[in-house]
């Protein structure tokens, strides 16, 4: 199925009374608009992105952004009592009659600051499964509905629902409400004005603390509070884990071989629990991505990578849908999160445009939403940054290997908007070894290393919370991957992410010896 072209429209009025300028005004740090703009930027099926709105002062500063706010909504448009109806389908119109014609239309208001990019996929999906013309965010009542009081004209107690006096709570059924944050329509449904609670709508349901309506200065200042703490146990959410241990026996430091099935269930179980979202994997990794079919991982965004062309391919556009789809079909998937290029050489040589043209096929097509390389250092990056458009790039950085920070490479992609995958943080277990365990032919690097554990030790550190922290500081990166042989391991890695486990300084010290950055150049004992 070809992914329907999604128009994202963000109503934000001037006017508002109660929180004056809301829709801009400060919130965590940002002006409030710009939260769910974010979102929507990060997402991955959003195609394009328009902000409605009668004010000057907002049309400025979301083309700040980068956002387009093409026009200021007539005057009929722009009273208090106006609905949000009206004002999406003006916005529909001018945009078919001077840009093109979406599919579907995604209307997401500037306070919706709790939804994330995995909830707008998921109201797709259920969209498109349930076959209705447009879908509803809603939230559950907290207690029951038919249970509900009013004081009547007597200032006597009185139940809206009498019949159900002697009903008990957990026997009444559930009611649900508009939770104010997001619609997603058909173009046709937006244009004939259908509204959001006609019969051929259908409903996704928030969870309870995403549904906040800020309308007071109370809601403001409690959903600020809400915010940062949803955000400080999300940070987690930037730890990946990485799957080559779940299909071949891999690392120097791996003393227990390729994970078994049961293991590698435990690690995904303990690895949602705790917020982790993304896994890291390739068609090149041995049975990894059986063995995450075998588990289940709809919950994950994953990440895979294409193996290198086979000389005798003749249509490289065909070869990679197959590689794709067969990749989708071991790991139990419909459409994978990313899908890179696993040796960036393969994007210069002879067949290197038809392979970027069967990526963004792939793309196109919904079978993966972004697309990327997995490079192994600057200068590959610099040579794929300057012929390709990538959304993902996935590079070694740890704390002898700072290339990326110390090439200016880090600022760069992140201002372009390049997701950054950090990978090798513990240099395939080498930096977690102790000192004694090293093997032999790591000799010519014994002043960096011994420095390292020298460092560790005068400052009472661990070399797993200073590797795990040290990439984790730096806000450009967005995930780091960390591969695991076993459950326990998982669970170190996640208590030494704790941040009264961050140390307090990081070692002054890197490296730009390839011979020992790349562990395939690592000399054999």
């Amino acid at each position: 199925m070809v992914k329907p072209k999604i128009l994202a429209i963000l109503p934000a009025r001037g006017g508002s009374k109660r929180i004056p300028k809301k829709n801009i005004k400060e919130f965590c740090g940002k002006p409030m608009i710009a939260w769910p703009i974010e979102t929507l930027k990060s997402c991955g099926l959003i195609d394009d992105i328009i902000v409605s709105t009668d004010s000057l002062e907002i049309q400025e500063l979301v083309e700040s952004l980068d956002v387009k706010a093409p026009f200021l909504r007539p005057d009929e448009l722009s009273d208090d009592n106006i609905g949000t109806g009206p004002v999406i389908k003006h916005a529909v119109e001018w945009y078919i009659n001077n840009i093109g014609c979406p599919d579907l239309i995604l209307t997401v208001y500037p306070s919706a600051v709790f939804i994330t990019p995995k909830d707008i996929e998921e109201a797709l999906e259920l969209l498109l499964e349930s076959k209705s013309e447009s879908l509803i965010a809603c939230g559950a009542y907290e207690y029951p509905i038919q249970r509900a009081l009013f004081l009547n004209n007597d200032k006597r107690i009185e139940m809206f629902s009498p019949e159900h006096i002697n009903t008990r709570t957990q026997d009444c059924e559930d009611a649900y409400h508009d939770a104010g944050q997001l619609y997603l329509s058909t173009l046709d449904a937006v244009l004939a004005g259908l509204g959001e609670f006609s019969n051929e709508s259908t409903m996704f349901i928030l969870p309870r603390h995403k549904v906040i309506d800020i309308d007071t200065p109370e809601d403001y200042e409690f959903a600020e509070r809400l915010f940062l703490l949803e955000r400080q146990k999300k940070r987690a959410h930037r730890i990946a884990i990485g799957t080559v241990q779940f299909g071949l026996d891999y690392g120097i430091a791996n003393k227990t071989g390729q994970v078994n099935i049961e293991e590698a269930n435990e690690i995904l179980k303990f690895g949602d629990k705790e917020g982790i979202d993304t896994l890291d994997t390739s068609i090149s990794y041995g049975v990894s991505e059986k063995s995450l079919g075998s588990v289940g991982v709809g919950k994950f965004k994953v990440v895979t990578k294409l193996p290198p062309i086979p000389p005798s391919t003749k249509n490289v556009d065909e070869w990679a849908y197959d590689q794709m789809q067969s990749s989708l079909i071991r790991m139990n998937l419909k459409t994978a999160y990313g899908l890179l290029v696993h040796d960036t050489s393969q994007l210069f040589g002879e067949n290197g445009a038809k392979l970027a043209e069967a990526m963004i096929s792939l793309k196109r097509q919904g079978l993966v939403h972004k697309i990327g390389v997995s490079a192994y250092g600057p200068e590959e990056v610099a040579s794929v940054f300057q012929k390709f458009q990538v959304d993902i790039i996935q590079v070694p950085f740890n704390i002898f290997d700072r290339r990326m920070l110390t090439t200016g490479w880090l600022k760069r992609l992140n201002d372009a908007g390049i997701e950054i995958h950090a990978r090798s943080i513990f240099l395939q277990g080498l930096l977690l070894l102790p000192l004694s365990k090293v093997p032999a032919n790591f000799h010519k690097w014994n002043d960096l290393i011994s420095f390292w554990h020298k460092w560790l030790n005068e400052n009472n550190a661990t070399a797993l919370e200073t590797c795990l922290h040290y990439p984790l500081s730096l806000p450009q990166i967005d995930r780091v991957i960390v591969g695991v042989d076993n459950n326990i391991q998982m669970k170190q890695i996640i208590e030494a992410f704790n941040p009264r486990n961050r140390p307090f300084i990081f070692p002054d010290i890197s490296c730009d010896d390839e011979l020992l950055l790349n562990p395939s150049n690592w000399p054999i004992s």
